[in-house]
């Protein structure tokens, strides 16, 4: 199909490939392009971090969510968590609406952040007008779910692994990934960060396993 130009080929995520591989990787792709042209090629990233791709593609930047979709999506995603949901859906929307949380209306705009927003408010009934506080909140709601399910998954096997000792460990890892400028970690590289947290951290329980912990986040 590849070379009979049938298949439509996607690359998303190029604003995660690290700065000193962007041109490397664009230049691999305009290859591939220029090898296999009878084939369609969707190139995406975020529009903050923007990498211009060869001027053979047509940029186009998709719209946010508007007023409307943002409201209907609050009363879907509600009904979904309970038929007696459109009560707080709407407390949810009026909350939003309001005038301190211009910041948090810009995030409305983007479903998977509209998703995560509505599970701020269904947990919270409030939204802080910080966006550091309000992923911080929101963070700490889903490692509190995933570690629930993961205990009656696995009872037994991650005791000791909390949600405060998780989110410690997590900002280990992204302040390396930060300082090295990296966004992706081989297994081997995360085992060791995670060892040399775990013998670092004194509440760390002495049962806990690189390999395990990986394992655990890796569930979830």
């Amino acid at each position: 199909g590849l070379k009979q130009g049938r298949l439509l080929i996607l690359f998303d995520g190029l604003d995660e490939v690290s700065s000193r591989n962007q041109k490397e990787v664009l230049n691999a792709i305009e290859q591939m392009v220029d090898r296999y042209e009878k084939n369609r090629y969707i190139l995406s990233c975020r529009s903050a971090a923007y990498l211009s791709p060869s001027p053979r593609f047509i940029e186009v930047t998709l719209a946010g969510n508007n007023q409307d979709q943002i409201k209907s999506f609050i009363n879907n995603w509600f009904s979904a968590l309970d038929n007696d949901g459109s009560e707080l859906a709407e407390k949810c929307w009026k909350s939003l609406k309001r005038s301190h949380n211009v910041a948090v209306r810009e995030l409305a705009q983007t479903p998977l952040l509209l998703t995560f927003l509505c599970l701020v408010y269904s947990r919270s009934l409030t939204f802080s007008g910080n966006r550091s506080i309000l992923y911080h909140e929101g963070l700490r709601i889903l490692l509190k779910k995933w570690s629930e399910e993961k205990r009656i998954a696995t009872p037994g096997i991650y005791d000791g692994l909390h949600v405060e000792l998780e989110e410690r460990l997590l900002a280990e890892v992204a302040y390396q990934a930060f300082i090295k400028d990296k966004l992706l970690f081989t297994r081997n590289e995360l085992v060791k960060h995670i060892r040399e947290f775990l013998l670092r951290e004194l509440n760390a329980p002495s049962n806990l396993s690189g390999e395990d912990v990986l394992e655990s986040i890796a569930t979830q």
